[in-house]
């Protein structure tokens, strides 16, 4: 059963790309000019989960790439104090195709001298053996609030809190292992549709460096971390069950280039890095052990952005 924990918590301390702190004409006592953005790209998902049961160790790694749209904006109360509200969505999830694997699979003992017989005290071999393919997809929206407080124009330090809602489809199944869907208590013909919806509210604090490269070349560079305060997932299998398990944690870096092109708009490319982990969680449901896998989450996107101050 897959998690797709929650996720997610987009954490788009997104691209304050071009505040009029930088602008020659703003003096350090002058209050910046507030400015919305909207961005439009694509994310690449890699995605991870691992189990442990019962001395078996299942695995599962694969990756989607969708269209993403940002949108949000920043306004300054004072030339120290800013806040920001940010937006992302998928657009257009696509389908993939995903394996899960038993990785501890035992081939036989190790025969490291090649005569044909395990060697005495030898480990025994693994080989990893697919159990189950299936189609998959991925969908995120997410709305943060951050907080600015601009010791210098030139940084900031940045704190607040994001809410995400995310789902994850699998279908098309195909049960390589017949143990493994007489386990899972599943529909062995292929077309069940298993939805795992997650929601997650999480904090997160770090700080942003905006550079002026030249009079109309803007760089910036924000780093945050954070951690859930509620999560909720839910899986179509088990609607009964409620995972709300909080641990885990998760980082993003973004880095956005954008060219002034005129006294109030700016144009420009933007690079967003997020990693995301949590827990494996496990409940009971009619005396069956019902399991969200650990899992990672690595989520790459790039886009084209613009902002106008208003």
């Amino acid at each position: 059963m897959i998690q797709r924990s929650r996720n997610l918590l987009l954490i788009v301390s997104i691209f304050t790309l071009h505040a009029a702190a930088n602008d020659a004409s703003n003096t350090p006592l002058d209050k910046p000019k507030s400015f919305s953005y909207f961005a439009i790209g694509s994310e690449n998902i890699n995605y991870k989960e691992s189990i442990n049961i019962g001395g078996a160790h299942f695995k599962t790694d694969t990756s989607a790439t969708n269209s993403v749209l940002l949108s949000g904006a920043r306004t300054f109360i004072s030339r120290e104090m800013s806040f920001s509200i940010n937006a992302i969505s998928t657009l257009f999830p696509n389908h993939v195709d995903e394996t899960w694997r038993l990785t501890n699979t035992i081939v036989g003992p190790a025969d490291l001298d090649g005569d044909g017989s395990a060697d005495p005290g030898a480990t025994q071999v693994y080989e990893p053996q697919i159990v189950q393919t299936n189609r998959f997809t991925y969908s995120r929206v997410s709305t943060q609030f951050l907080m600015h407080y601009h010791p210098d124009l030139w940084w900031s330090i940045d704190a607040g809190a994001t809410y995400s809602l995310g789902t994850f489809k699998r279908f098309s199944f195909n049960y390589n292992d017949v143990l493994v869907c007489d386990t899972a208590q599943r529909d062995c013909s292929g077309n069940t549709v298993v939805e795992e919806t997650f929601g997650e509210f999480s904090i997160q604090a770090g700080g942003s460096i905006h550079v002026p490269i030249t009079q109309d070349f803007l760089w910036r560079f924000s780093a945050l971390v954070g951690m859930p305060l509620f999560s909720r997932i839910e899986n179509s299998l088990y609607p009964e069950l409620d995972f709300d398990s909080t641990s885990g944690w998760h980082t993003e870096i973004i880095s956005s280039l954008v060219y002034k092109i005129s006294e109030n708009v700016s144009f420009g490319v933007v690079y967003d890095f997020q990693y995301h982990y949590k827990d494996q969680q496990n409940q009971t449901s009619n005396q069956l052990a019902v399991y969200i896998p650990e899992n990672e989450r690595i989520a790459q996107r790039a886009g084209l952005v613009g902002s106008w101050s208003f």
